[in-house]
């Protein structure tokens, strides 16, 4: 793992957000960079700690622009790293045990929560089932859909090419979600 404590995933995480904020033209306030670090079962920071203003935190001062804004830059930094996603997810593994206000912002992001890493082989398993063997099964009734159009004399060959493109585009779909998913 990338990171010894909650404390330094958590400013991964907003330093991340506020380098592509600042890149973006906008950069976050000290108010913003406080209400990401914010985390229920921690303690009051000190009066020093808390930004410069007479604002305080409750559950309604902050909205879904505010979440969809940090969602979206956490979303773009994470898609441009391409190299450091991993730390990212390790970040995220290390918040999943605390009540992070950047766990909520990585579910909006769409991020959300690691799976543990006992379960990613049968993660594996289950897209080859639900997306590679109906692909196959799309694929092969394509090629025998064309086999008999163009092999057979018929009036219904046109419907049979249609029927086959029908397939071959489904199991080629079906291939493509399989590629997504295995990025991610």
């Amino acid at each position: 793992m990338a990171f010894a404590t909650e404390s330094e995933a958590k400013h991964f995480l907003i330093e991340r957000i506020a380098i592509r904020a600042m890149a973006e033209g906008r950069p976050l306030s000290d108010e913003e960079r406080w209400i990401l670090g914010f985390s229920e079962g921690a303690p009051e920071p000190a009066e020093d700690e808390r930004p410069d203003s007479s604002w305080l935190l409750h559950a309604g001062d902050v909205d879904e622009e505010f979440e969809a804004r940090m969602g979206d830059l956490l979303r773009r930094s994470y898609d441009l790293d391409i190299g450091v996603q991993h730390v990212y997810r390790d970040a995220l593994t290390l918040l999943a045990g605390g009540d992070y206000y950047l766990s909520w912002i990585a579910e909006v992001a769409g991020l959300g929560r690691p799976m543990p890493e006992w379960l990613r082989p049968f993660k594996q398993i289950g897209l080859v089932v639900l997306l590679v063997v109906p692909a196959l099964v799309a694929l092969l009734l394509a090629g025998a859909g064309l086999w008999a159009a163009v092999g057979q004399p018929s009036r219904s060959r046109g419907e049979m090419v249609v029927l086959a493109l029908v397939f071959a585009g489904f199991g080629t779909f079906l291939f493509g979600l399989w590629l997504k998913e295995r990025r991610n």
